[in-house]
Parts: C-alpha cells; structure tokens; sequence
C-alpha cells in the first residue's frame, strides 16, 4: 500500500514509538522473570533468547495471519514489533534498557 509512513499518517513521533517499543519490551522481561527478582544481566539473557525466538517463529507467522494464539510474553514483544523501531536483540543493549 502507498502513502505516508504509519507513524506520520497516525501523527506519532518517533520518541512515542520507541517508548512503546520498550515499555513492551520492559513488560515481557517482566514477565519472564516472574515472581523471582532477577538480575538485569539475567534478564537481559533471557529476553535476547525470547527476542531471537519470536524473530525467527512467531513474528513471520503474525504477519501471514494477525489472530495466531500468543502467549503474554509473545503478546508483549508483538506490540514491541508493531511499533516499527528497531528492537534490540543483544544482551548489552537488552540489559542496557532494564536496568534504567
């Protein structure tokens, strides 16, 4: 489909989706860890691991088909996806953001 970028034609500045993007991605660290307080570098680990798995599975199927079945963890970072930002993958960058 032709036009505008989705976050001009939807007025969203680029600050307001990479807030989105980690807030989610915040959220699915949070969920990995669980009720257990976890290190930021363990969960920066863990992440990376969710991170490259939803990458390679579960993100090119969400493209083929918008109602595939996700977990909370997969939901979080579905949301982080669709905000179009570049998601960080590595565990430097991932415990970067965690431990702000």
């Amino acid at each position: 489909c032709d036009g505008e970028p989705l976050d001009r034609a939807l007025e969203i500045d680029s600050a307001s989706l990479i807030r989105a993007r980690n807030t989610a991605l915040i959220e699915a660290s949070d969920i990995l860890s669980g009720a257990e307080p976890t290190e930021a570098w363990q969960a920066a680990l863990q992440l990376a691991a969710a991170i490259a798995r939803f990458r390679t599975r579960v993100w090119p199927r969400c493209r083929l088909d918008p109602t595939v079945c996700m977990g909370p963890v997969d939901q979080a970072l579905h949301r982080a996806f669709r905000t179009g930002r570049h998601i960080p993958a590595t565990p430097r960058r991932l415990y970067d953001l965690l431990k702000k």
